[in-house]
């Protein structure tokens, strides 16, 4: 899912609690089992943000057209779709993402990848069928900024396809 394929406007995820947030019922397993096995070797990671409403989505997504208006960008709303996707694009609307963070960094930005908490995901999210979903030097073919803290599930034999083959989902799904 993405700008050139919204949700339909009858959409609905079943999505049960993972944390303090809420996920695709059908993988909120997978992604407490990666986050406990993660944290394991004293890592500590953090959920920063998982499903989110179409409404709450439209709050994010206003703020942002507005931060970037503020900063006098000539186009507000295209610089703001470049970091926070329109109401219905967001793959946070679908369920299926989630952006990490850390005791020790809680902020959703470029700082993240240094943590140990990345790393481990890096090395290890695509064994429990996650993917990173906004790669470096990708941006021309997502249309979103590098994003190391936003992860996506597409399923364990997808994601280990996309990291051998170093895909983005742009790409796996031949859409690139």
């Amino acid at each position: 899912m993405n700008t050139t394929h919204p949700l339909p406007q009858n959409f609905t995820v079943k999505t049960s609690p993972v944390g303090n947030a809420r996920f695709d019922s059908r993988a909120a397993g997978t992604l407490k089992k990666m986050i406990a096995d993660c944290n394991k070797n004293g890592n500590h990671l953090l959920i920063c943000s998982a499903y989110r409403s179409i409404s709450y989505q439209t709050t994010l997504y206003k703020t942002e057209i507005r931060k970037a208006a503020s900063h006098g960008a000539a186009d507000a709303a295209s610089e703001a779709a470049t970091v926070v996707a329109k109401p219905g694009t967001s793959e946070h609307n679908l369920g299926l993402a989630v952006d990490f963070g850390s005791i020790k960094n809680e902020l959703c930005d470029e700082t993240f990848e240094k943590t140990p908490e990345s790393k481990w995901l890096v090395k290890n999210a695509y064994k429990y069928g996650f993917i990173l979903r906004y790669q470096k030097g990708k941006e021309n073919l997502t249309g979103i900024i590098y994003e190391p803290w936003h992860y996506r599930y597409v399923g364990a034999a997808a994601a280990k396809e996309m990291r051998e083959k170093h895909l983005c989902l742009e790409e796996y799904l031949g859409q690139a």
